[in-house]
C-alpha cells in the first residue's frame, strides 16, 4: 500500500483535497475525525482533560465543547501542550491500527492520511509521500471565520500557530497551492495521483522526491 500524508495549517484545506482523492478512489484517514472520537465522554482521554481544564469546557451531554478547548490554547502556549501531550498518543495509535487494517485489506491500493502536525510530530517516515497544502493567510483566516465560527483575532491566532509553510515546503515531497478554487484544486490533486500511480515493483517511483 502507497501510504500518503496531507499536511498543512488550519485552514488550508487538507479536507477538501482528502475529499478530492476519494473522488479518484483513494481510500482516505482523518486524524481531524480520530481526535474526535478519542475525547469521547468517559474514554481515557476526555477524563484526563477535564481534570487539567475543568468542568466549564464540557457541554450539556458531557462532551467537550471545541471552541471552548480552542480558546484555552490559543491563550495559553502551555495549554496546548498539555493537550497534544494528552490525546496524541491515543491518536498516533488509532492511526496506526486503521492504516494496518487498510494495508492487509488493500495491499495494492492508495491510502491518504490527513496529519495536520506531521513534520512538527516527526511523522513523516510513516509515509512514502507528503503532500503540504497551503493557502495565503487571509483565505485561511476567512475560512477559519466561516467553518469554526471564531473571531478574526482567534482565527488569526490559530493560522499564526501553525505557521512556517516556506520550511515545511522544503521537506514535503509534493506542493498544493490551495487559492484560485476547486477546479484548479481538482488539477492538481488529479496530477499528483497519476504520478502516485507510476509504480516501479510495487513501488513509489520516488525520483521526484530524491533530494540532495
Amino acid at each position: 500500500m502507497l501510504k500518503v500524508a496531507i499536511t498543512g495549517g488550519a485552514g488550508s484545506g487538507k479536507s477538501v483535497i482528502c475529499a478530492e482523492f476519494e473522488k479518484l478512489g483513494v481510500r482516505t484517514i482523518s486524524l481531524d475525525k480520530i481526535s474526535r472520537e478519542v475525547v469521547q465522554p468517559q474514554t481515557r482521554c476526555w477524563l484526563q482533560i477535564v481534570d487539567y481544564f475543568g468542568k466549564t469546557i464540557l457541554k450539556a451531554d458531557n462532551s467537550i465543547d471545541r471552541r471552548r478547548l480552542r480558546e484555552f490554547i490559543i491563550a495559553d502556549p502551555d495549554a496546548r501542550i498539555i493537550l497534544q501531550k494528552i490525546t496524541h498518543p491515543a491518536i498516533l495509535q488509532n492511526m496506526k491500527k486503521r492504516m494496518k487494517a487498510l494495508e492487509t485489506a488493500f495491499p495494492e491500493e492508495i491510502v491518504v492520511v490527513e496529519v495536520p502536525l506531521l513534520f512538527e510530530c516527526g511523522l513523516q517516515d510513516l509515509f512514502d509521500a507528503t503532500i503540504l497544502v497551503s493557502a495565503p493567510a487571509h483565505q485561511r483566516i476567512d475560512r477559519l471565520m466561516r467553518r469554526d465560527r471564531v473571531s478574526d483575532e482567534n482565527a488569526e491566532a490559530l493560522v499564526n500557530m501553525q505557521d512556517c509553510t516556506e520550511a515545511k515546503e522544503k521537506r514535503a515531497d509534493f506542493a498544493i497551492e490551495n487559492s484560485a478554487g476547486l477546479e484548479d484544486l481538482s488539477k492538481q490533486v488529479f496530477n499528483i495521483h497519476r504520478t502516485f500511480l507510476r509504480q516501479t515493483d510495487g513501488r513509489f517511483f520516488r525520483s521526484v522526491t530524491d533530494r540532495p
